[in-house]
């Protein structure tokens, strides 16, 4: 699941893959920043990490480039194998 800013949240992995499949055919990052500020354990099959995120992208059909900055909160699930994956997925702007 996740719940991106300004938009209805996105549940299933296909429905996301689909939606970031649309974005970048309109969009060119030239530039992505993630830092991790915290990760935390709950449990033995719950973490979480917060931290912010700037990236710089251009309009694939032409235009000035722009900017973008924010913060996010992931929760991760342990696997049966022991792997973690991605169980809640939240980011937010810092622009009004």
């Amino acid at each position: 699941m996740q719940l991106p800013p300004n938009e209805p949240m996105i549940v299933g992995l296909d429905e996301i893959h689909g939606s970031l499949e649309a974005f970048l055919e309109e969009v060119k990052f030239l530039q992505f920043e993630i830092s991790t500020q915290e990760v935390q354990l709950d449990g033995p099959d719950l973490a979480f990490a917060r931290g912010v995120y700037t990236w710089v992208a251009e309009p694939r059909q032409g235009g000035d480039p722009f900017s973008f900055d924010g913060k996010y909160l992931t929760i991760f699930q342990r696997q049966p194998d022991g792997s973690w994956k991605i169980y809640r997925d939240v980011f937010d702007s810092n622009l009004p």
